[in-house]
């Protein structure tokens, strides 16, 4: 099974291929009051947003400047990827954007798999808010830290989002970092950043390879036709142990013809 890459632009939505994106599925809209929404399906678009920024507030007086991300702090990416095809999701632009800032802490969050009190935003002790960029790091004086290859699971029951203690069960980025953000589980050269447990690798942006945030798709469950998903088989996380060569640092580079082992015939 082949990876494919999606590229997305702030506002415009842009993508490798022809990709018609009139119909997506919103595995979350049934949770908002008076929503019905649409279940997912093996092959359907799903409407996927990466918001890039902070939705919080800066506070009075501080030295935080977020140049080109603006008044709002925050930009969003549009994606429709496949149901269950192994994807790879990039905000283009996303590394110059962390270049204009200053003394701030960026997050990347996913649209749509927040609380079911409030679904739509992620607040940032959820799995599906990750921090990405750290301006002011110690082992980047010059530069900033960040996480530009992250993993993200999307776990579905018949189609939508499950909840429990109002957290959408299975969904939301997966560490590349141990929890206490001591050792990258990929790259021993690479170091860690986050918060709460939630920790992925890192580089300095000023290095090679330092570019765009990219974040690879698993999908876990059933569909709206109750078919189970079978991406999840091509996870890295099942591979680190025992991998030939360093899988982690293939897939981050996007390359499209890395191969995984070929999943069943549905």
């Amino acid at each position: 099974m082949s990876l494919r890459l999606c590229a997305g632009l702030a506002v415009i939505f842009s993508a490798h291929g022809t990709m018609d994106c009139a119909d997506q599925c919103r595995p979350w809209s049934w949770a908002e009051p008076g929503g019905e929404g649409k279940a997912c399906k093996v092959n359907s678009d799903m409407d996927f947003r990466l918001l890039v920024g902070d939705t919080r507030e800066t506070e009075p007086g501080s030295d935080q400047s977020y140049g080109d991300f603006g008044a709002l702090q925050y930009k969003t990416y549009f994606f429709c990827p496949k149901v269950d095809e192994f994807t790879a999701v990039e905000a283009q632009g996303s590394a110059a954007l962390f270049n204009t800032t200053r003394n701030v802490k960026l997050y990347a969050s996913a649209y749509g798999a927040g609380k079911s009190s409030e679904v739509r935003f992620p607040e940032v002790d959820q799995d599906a808010s990750v921090m990405v960029w750290d301006g002011n790091h110690t082992k980047c004086p010059g530069s900033g830290a960040i996480a530009n290859f992250l993993l993200y699971n999307v776990t579905l029951k018949d189609g939508n989002y499950r909840y429990k203690n109002s957290d959408p069960i299975g969904t939301g980025f997966v560490n590349t970092c141990d929890s206490k953000g001591t050792s990258c589980v990929f790259d021993s050269s690479s170091f860690c950043i986050g918060e709460g447990g939630r920790y992925n690798c890192a580089q300095c942006a000023n290095t090679a390879g330092a570019g765009d945030i990219q974040v690879l798709m698993s999908y876990y469950g059933t569909d709206s036709t109750s078919k189970n998903f079978l991406s999840g088989s091509s996870n890295p996380l099942n591979f680190r142990a025992f991998a030939i060569g360093n899988v982690y640092s293939d897939v981050k580079g996007g390359v499209s013809n890395i191969k995984f082992p070929d999943l069943p015939v549905r």
